[in-house]
């Protein structure tokens, strides 16, 4: 009895710590990926925010954490590769998962690092030159302060 008390805390405890370590990570990227700030779902009517039966995301090892309490936009699913998560195309944008955060960008994580390309889910209508070079070196920042941690 004694250990599965022990087990519980230091699950919370990481729970804690892979929390503030995202929450850490999302207020990097609070930052329009629009050259000259602003909204860009005004420019493509959120579009990417538009849910699609049977699309959606995989979260990073631990994001579960972070989104855990975050009522009712999300529909999550244990798969084999992790959480899959659908959301119902409204949500309060603070408590956006990574992918969503780094959108229009794609995180590809290979034998040479990190690297990000355009997305090419979503049809977003922001072009290469439209953006903001600040919110692609906060997206590397936000990355390698993640995955320091969880690899």
């Amino acid at each position: 009895m004694q250990s599965i008390r022990r087990g519980s805390y230091t699950r919370k405890i990481l729970s804690f710590k892979y929390r503030r370590l995202f929450k850490k990570a999302y207020r990097l990227l609070d930052i329009s990926p629009l050259k000259g700030g602003g909204d860009c779902g005004l420019l493509c009517g959120r579009k990417c925010c538009k849910p699609m039966e049977g699309l959606g995301i995989y979260l990073l090892p631990h994001e579960r954490n972070a989104l855990y309490s975050t009522k009712g936009v999300f529909r999550w699913e244990r798969e084999k590769r992790g959480y899959f998560l659908q959301c119902d195309g409204v949500c309060d944008r603070k408590n956006r998962p990574m992918q969503c955060r780094v959108y229009p960008l794609m995180p590809i994580i290979g034998l040479n690092g990190l690297m990000f390309i355009r997305n090419p889910m979503g049809g977003c209508p922001i072009g290469k030159k439209d953006i903001n070079p600040e919110f692609v070196r906060r997206c590397f920042k936000a990355y390698k302060l993640i995955l320091q941690k969880i690899l």
